[in-house]
């Protein structure tokens, strides 16, 4: 407590040095979700150029040595000798913090990398990177180790091509496990070709030899399409797309409505996926409400006594993407998941106004149709908040003694609750637990399937109740007040009873439909509690290699003929369900935080997850079909999956 604390304890870190120490102010995290950040902050520059007007192609590829570059034809990092630092203007971008051409000099108008730290943190994170540049007749060459410059920048040959080519290899020492995705970095790829029509973006994985060329014209119409192509009742059959310019900011809105009970409004500033919405959102949900009540009201249908039609009533089944561009965005962090821009909020609502009374005054059966579903929505929130009472009710009465074992902390942070399948693993797994911080709720039989259900049948459903009550948030499908994350009709995330949900099922088909049947569920009415990061899956082996005393395990054949390769004699057993474990094999493999395999559940990419869930889930059975043959045993979980 005597310890001196005097100026010579302040230090100052130089150059790259705080992005290596703090790399999750930068990059959000170090998991998976961050190392995929690396290559989304360069791509984020070279759409930055197409957006400028000087870029028409990107390409993406994954190299053999686990590497990654990243290209494109704009105008090429500046290489001439900056004026104030003295050294190439191209060391200066990679190498110093907030440095850039995105600081209002006119190089862009408008830009998703603002703070000029984006392409400097991955070389800081990067035990090796790259850079060429062909501008001025020339190639331009610069190779850093963990940000630190290899060699002056130099010049090699002659090119009559303009572009920035930047290959990069992410540092073991930062990264705990470098395995980049196809899939995830393919998704954002399409998201950048939907938002920029147009725009040609080329994706190649040199492992497994795919690849895909990406290339959309119609932009929002060809993303909302793409996103509802699997779902029912679709409304209008032609999306309702607009776009203007209110006060310089452009903004592009595009919706439509099908029979699902959920919404989903995905959020863009200057293409970068606002994943936590912000102003722009605000904007849209506001403007949509105000307008179709003054609708309601002028066409009679909404009587002088009838209260207003809710948000989530108007959003009812709703599918929206709106995309704004800003010339001077103020993003929440520099992974930039919020816009907080208070003129957006304005914008937006004024273009959504002015453009959606323009519509239902052409066409005001439109606005009749919005209207009778919101009421239907109204009368079916109805019938929720008396099944959700019911379920209240239900868990003050009822014994749920044989169903949910809890554990005695009451600290949400430390506990966790099994939905585990099924009472032959349910009893080994409370016997085996910890039953200080976890809780199993055994699954008597299938939860319904949330997106083919009318939610006051859902809360009829003795599982779908049992999972609401063990959680105790309620459910997120309805809100008071858009404005107020927190003001849930029927949901309140600071109730939950733990902080890591782990679905433990079977793997096998049964497992599988099971565990699809629950995500849904959560997807669809506790999305919140996904966001959180609450949500994980355990992953059981399939197989137990016996090597004398020792016991190995596997979760698929690959891990398997892993395994073998290094134990050849191993006996190999296989499990054909969490039941035929015994009760040290479940405690190891699937309860013991120190021993046990989980992924968490990651939906990050909301229209990626939509089209999957709708795809897999959803009334039409060939899009089910086809999608299962091409995806599902290849990277069905990855698409919002996260390692841990």
């Amino acid at each position: 407590m005597n310890k001196k604390y005097n100026a010579e304890h302040i230090e100052v870190l130089d150059g790259l040095k705080p992005v290596r120490l703090r790399p999750g102010m930068f990059i959000g995290s170090t998991d998976n979700r961050g190392l995929h950040h690396l290559v989304f902050e360069v791509m984020d520059n070279c759409i930055d150029e197409y957006l400028a007007g000087y870029c028409s192609e990107i390409s993406i590829i994954m190299r053999s040595d686990g590497g990654i570059t990243v290209s494109d034809n704009g105008r090429g990092i500046p290489v001439e000798e900056h004026p104030i630092q003295k050294k190439s203007a191209l060391e200066v971008v990679m190498t110093v913090l907030h440095a850039g051409g995105k600081f209002g000099k006119g190089a862009y108008v408008v830009s998703g990398g603002l703070h000029g730290v984006g392409v400097s943190a991955v070389n800081a994170l990067s035990k090796r990177l790259d850079v060429l540049v062909h501008r001025d007749g020339y190639i331009w060459s610069q190779s850093y180790e963990k940000g630190t410059p290899l060699f002056k920048v130099k010049q090699i040959e002659k090119s009559k091509k303009t572009g920035t080519i930047i290959s990069f290899w992410p540092d073991p020492e930062i990264f705990p496990k470098i395995d980049f995705t196809y899939e995830t970095i393919l998704k954002r790829a399409r998201e950048a070709a939907f938002l920029n029509p147009g725009l040609k973006v080329k994706i190649k994985n040199e492992f497994t030899g795919e690849e895909d060329l990406l290339v959309y014209q119609n932009g929002l119409l060809d993303y909302i399409n793409f996103i509802n192509e699997d779902k029912e009742g679709l409304y209008p059959n032609k999306p309702i797309v607009f776009n203007g310019y209110i006060d310089d900011i452009d903004i592009s809105v595009a919706f439509q409505y099908s029979d699902q009970s959920s919404d989903n409004v995905i959020t863009y500033c200057n293409t970068i996926h606002t994943v936590d919405g912000g102003r722009h959102e605000r904007g849209f949900k506001g403007a949509l409400t105000r307008t179709i009540n003054n609708f309601a009201r002028n066409q009679k249908i909404l009587k002088e006594k009838d209260e207003n039609l809710e948000g989530d009533d108007v959003r009812y089944g709703m599918t929206a993407i709106v995309s704004v561009k800003v010339k001077n965005a103020q993003f929440e962090g520099q992974t930039k998941t919020k816009l907080g821009n208070e003129e957006v909020e304005a914008a937006v609502s004024k273009l959504v106004a002015e453009k959606l009374n323009e519509i239902l005054d052409q066409d005001p059966s439109i606005g009749k149709k919005i209207v009778d579903r919101a009421i239907i929505s109204q009368r079916a929130k109805s019938a929720a908040k008396s099944a959700a009472e019911a379920i209240r009710k239900k868990g003050s009465r009822i014994s749920m003694a044989n169903k949910l074992s809890r554990c005695s902390s009451k600290n949400a942070e430390l506990c966790e609750l099994f939905i585990v399948e099924g009472d032959s693993a349910a009893g080994p797994a409370k016997r085996v637990r910890d039953s200080n911080t976890q809780a199993i709720l055994a699954l008597r039989g299938k939860p319904i399937n949330a997106l083919k259900s009318k939610i006051d049948k859902l809360l009829e459903n003795n599982e779908i109740q049992n999972i609401i009550y063990a959680l105790g948030t309620g459910i997120d499908n309805f809100k008071i007040d858009d404005n107020d994350d927190n003001n849930g009709a029927l949901f309140n995330l600071d109730k939950i009873n733990y902080h890591k949900i782990i679905i433990l099922a079977d793997a096998d088909v049964d497992g599988s439909h099971i565990q699809s049947l629950i995500l849904t569920f959560f997807f669809t009415y506790l999305k919140p509690v996904v966001e959180a990061g609450y949500l994980y899956i355990a992953k059981p082996p399939l197989f137990k290699i016996t090597v004398g005393k020792n016991k190995y395990y596997a979760v698929d054949n690959d891990e398997l003929e892993k395994i073998l390769q290094k134990h050849p004699s191993g006996v190999v057993t296989r499990f054909k369900g969490l039941g035929e474990m015994n009760e040290e094999e479940l405690a190891e493999t699937t309860i013991n935080p120190a021993t046990r395999k989980i992924v968490q559940v990651d939906i990050d990419n909301l229209a990626s997850a939509e089209k999957m869930f709708s795809s897999l889930m959803g009334d039409k059975s060939q899009p089910r079909k086809e999608y299962l043959a091409k995806n599902a045993a290849k990277y069905f979980g990855k698409i919002f999956e996260n390692s841990i």
